[in-house]
């Protein structure tokens, strides 16, 4: 439930403030972004704070809140 017109380097700067980015990319869907994103953090601990931290939150830009969660599979 990322704002719409976010892009990557917007997904990059948002998140790096819950610490170090490895990978991030936007999920699309026929070349449209879906408001989903995945984000590899450097360490679990960033990882695990980013979650606690943005859950059922609402950033600016969007009007859903933020559903944060482990990624399924690699």
């Amino acid at each position: 439930n990322l704002p719409l017109s976010w892009n990557d380097e917007d997904i990059k700067e948002y998140f790096s403030q819950y610490g170090k980015i490895i990978e991030s990319r936007l999920i699309q869907k026929m070349g449209a972004f879906t408001g989903s994103a995945l984000v590899k953090f450097e360490s679990l601990s960033d990882a695990e704070s980013a979650i606690e931290k943005l859950q059922n939150k609402t950033i600016m830009g969007s009007d859903r809140k933020v559903n944060i969660k482990w990624l399924d599979t690699e």
